[in-house]
């Protein structure tokens, strides 16, 4: 894997210290350019500061890969640079991390800053030695597995610098109160983020006594118990932002146990999802959070959370101090009159005043029907989804980065733009695939779709020649999903020869591919084929997965060269022995590792 580079050690031993200029007067541009042409300016000649500077727009994968072999001059370089060491292991061949890791990572670990990790076959291979990155601010761990968990955690402990833990793991587990007391235990940490897929949310942790963690910024992309959650806090003096992806169960007044331990530091809350009912969720804001300057709500359960009067009173009479106030809530119903009641009730003088302003769309989704209500002024979700009229009133929504499309009359009749978004999910139904191709120069009109990188295809049978299209305008796109009941069009099948094909196949960045139905083979085919550079893919388990796998880890395959990972999902244990049995048994691949994941039912093949 190592290449051998030409070394030069004559005249560069010293050159560490030397700076090599071109003397030339200012007024003797000519001179200068003679000079340029009789000399051969070499690139290892520059002067160090210069080489510096070069090195601030490297990453250090890439820096280290160009200049470590080159000679003893750049390894001094390379040594003695300020720059922080920001390590991603996020998508490479088993054999380019074996590299990686034993040239890259280990020699460095003790100056690393930052470290990205996402493939649990890396994680493996690393979360044993992370207690040796005592330089470590910067930590993401996804895809990790539970059983990792407690010693990763211990080693997280003892490293005094780190202050940005992002960590998730791929299994469930009953409860993650105690990784919780682990996270408060880390000396210098300031933002977390953490996904831990639990299965019970009403276990309660005590109340903080002493040692409260010096976070500011916590973000739980999970469910977590709303008894549980002011115990939680107690530990969070320093806190001043919370996220929480779901909210549930019920409000029992603490304010007698928690001694005075909660500040008011916390102004910014979040709520992706609330399973509580209004009267919780009042009785949780006027007991704990009155000094909240901004509130977040997407989501919740209809019921009282649509009644603008209420809202009205709550924000009045409780949270002063509130500037921000974001709302969003889609349901299904079947009252024609509802849309215009809502609407009314976000229209009194009071939301005037704070120049908070609401929309209340409808759109179809098959034979139902539904209402979503929504802030504006600005709107400032990163997600949004366009229905049939969501957008008419507003010019520009610049927070929007992914934008879900519900349907074409949606598409349409959008006069608003989306500048930001790069991630695009085209929803849409079996009849309306022969509109499909004359609606894509609708895309330009709205968003910037060279922008997009991911887009996802969802419901209902998918037309290849859609797919085929907007990759034709969308050449930055690097994922592709495909949550489908089927894929269609024999059209596109045939026309794999044509020359335009040929164009799109060598300019798209396709790299991941995921499917989430069950398609042919053909189609793999065509997708591969159609994306040559695919590094990552993924699909259900299926009947032939032996002509599958055979197809796919050929060495005959060109369309498969930069393949190193394949997920297979809907796997059982035993489909996990099969497949393990295909591959390694037929010689499909030499160096491999195979890894199966009960939680989220999935196999996954590296090498």
């Amino acid at each position: 894997m190592k290449e051998i580079k030409r070394q030069r050690e004559d005249d560069l031993k010293d050159n560490d210290n030397k700076k090599q200029k071109l003397q030339v007067k200012p007024n003797d541009l000519n001179k200068f350019d003679d000079l340029i042409s009789s000399q051969r300016i070499s690139f290892e000649y520059l002067a160090n500061e210069i080489m510096y500077k070069i090195f601030e727009y490297l990453n250090f994968h890439h820096k280290y890969i160009a200049f470590s072999d080159l000679n003893i001059r750049f390894e001094n370089l390379l040594r003695n640079s300020k720059q922080h060491i920001e390590v991603s292991c996020s998508s490479m061949s088993k054999s380019t991390f074996e590299y990686y890791h034993k040239q890259i990572l280990i020699p460095n670990q003790y100056q690393m800053k930052s470290l990205h990790l996402t493939n649990p076959f890396i994680i493996d291979s690393i979360w044993k030695s992370l207690s040796n990155f005592i330089q470590l601010e910067i930590l993401h761990l996804n895809n990790v597995d539970k059983r990792q968990l407690k010693n990763i955690f211990q080693d997280l402990i003892s490293l005094p610098k780190l202050s940005s833990l992002t960590i998730s793991c791929i299994e469930s587990m009953k409860t993650a109160n105690h990784y919780f007391l682990d996270i408060f235990r880390i000396p210098n940490l300031k933002y977390c983020k953490m996904k831990l897929i639990t299965s019970a949310h009403n276990e309660i942790l005590p109340f903080c006594s002493k040692n409260a963690s010096l976070i500011e910024h916590f973000i739980i992309e999970d469910g977590i118990y709303l008894e549980n959650l002011i115990p939680f806090l107690s530990y969070l003096p320093q806190l001043h932002r919370l996220s929480i992806d779901r909210l549930s169960g019920k409000f029992v007044n603490q304010i007698n146990n928690r001694n005075s331990i909660l500040s008011n530091n916390l102004t910014h809350l979040s709520i992706k999802k609330t399973m509580i009912s209004m009267n919780c969720f009042e009785l949780f804001i006027q007991n704990y959070f009155t000094q909240l300057q901004v509130l977040n709500i997407s989501r919740a359960c209809a019921g009282e959370y649509i009644n603008g009067f209420r809202w009205e009173k709550l924000i009045s009479t409780s949270t002063q101090h509130l500037r921000i106030f974001a709302l969003q809530i889609s349901f299904k119903t079947n009252d024609p009159l509802m849309r215009e009641n809502i609407i009314q009730q976000f229209q009194s003088p009071f939301w005037q005043e704070k120049q908070w302003f609401f929309v209340c769309s409808s759109y179809s989704i098959m034979f139902d029907s539904y209402i979503n209500l929504y802030s504006i002024n600005p709107y400032r979700k990163k997600y949004f989804l366009l229905g049939n009229e969501n957008t008419t009133e507003i010019d520009s929504m610049t927070s929007v980065i992914h934008l879900d499309i519900q349907c074409e009359n949606a598409l349409m009749n959008c006069r608003t733009y989306f500048p930001n978004v790069t991630k695009l999910t085209f929803a849409c139904s079996d009849n309306e695939e022969k509109n499909k191709v004359s609606l894509l120069p609708t895309l330009n009109h709205i968003l910037p779709v060279k922008q997009l990188t991911t887009l996802h295809f969802v419901r209902f049978y998918q037309s290849l020649t859609l797919i085929y299209k907007l990759l034709t305008i969308a050449s930055n796109v690097h994922t592709l999903t495909l949550r489908v009941g089927g894929i269609s069009d024999k059209d596109a099948m045939l026309n794999q020869q044509s020359e335009k094909f040929q164009i799109i196949s060598k300019i798209n960045h396709v790299r991941n591919i995921f499917i989430y139905n069950r398609c042919q083979l053909e189609h793999i085919e065509f997708l591969l084929h159609l994306c040559p550079r695919i590094e990552d893919l993924s699909f259900s388990m299926n009947s032939n997965i032996r002509s599958w796998l055979t197809f796919l880890l050929s060495q005959e395959n060109e369309n498969t060269r930069h393949l190193h990972s394949i997920r297979v999902t809907d796997t059982s244990k035993y489909d996990f022995n099969r497949i393990k049995t295909i591959v390694q048994y037929n010689n499909l691949l030499k160096n491999n590792m195979i890894k199966y994941i009960c939680h989220c039912k999935t196999t996954f093949i590296w090498w």
